[in-house]
């Protein structure tokens, strides 16, 4: 699983798609972009109380590191 990463100073965003992504920077930052990034590590957990099969944002789990270039 990948995610999309949108960086700009202080602010960091993840989106689970890049057409997720994509519909954010229309919306909020046209000039701004996104990088794609595995995700690290198992699925998250999800709470016992849901019923159904997970979202894709209830499987998301990252594990950041450092993301920024050396």
């Amino acid at each position: 699983m990948t995610v999309w990463i949108y960086e700009q100073g202080e602010v960091l965003k993840v989106f689970a798609t890049e057409e997720v992504a994509q519909a954010w920077l229309d919306e909020n930052d046209p000039e701004g972009v996104t990088f794609e990034h595995d995700v690290i590590g198992p699925p998250a957990r999800t709470c016992t109380r849901r019923t159904g099969p997970p979202t894709e944002a209830a499987l998301l789990s990252v594990h950041f590191g450092d993301l920024r270039a050396p």
